[in-house]
């Protein structure tokens, strides 16, 4: 992750509300589920989990006061 301190860098400097999550042993497409081409993608259950959880979590708190129509 080369430039992973140059983007946080950058994002520190916003008014954005953000967060760098990694996650370790883990390569891209961890979570899509027919990934499998080692070992540059592939798919990782418990990684998977994690983020879909953290990206809901954060939907859930992004638009807890907003109104539905």
């Amino acid at each position: 992750m080369p430039d992973a301190d140059k983007f946080m860098d950058e994002m520190r400097m916003s008014p954005a509300e953000w967060q760098f999550v990694v996650f370790g042993h883990t390569v891209h497409c961890f979570a899509e589920p027919g990934a499998h081409s080692p070992p540059g993608c592939v798919y990782n259950p418990k990684a998977a989990r994690r983020a879909f959880k953290l990206m809901h979590d954060w939907l859930d708190e992004a638009f807890e006061n907003k109104s539905q129509s």
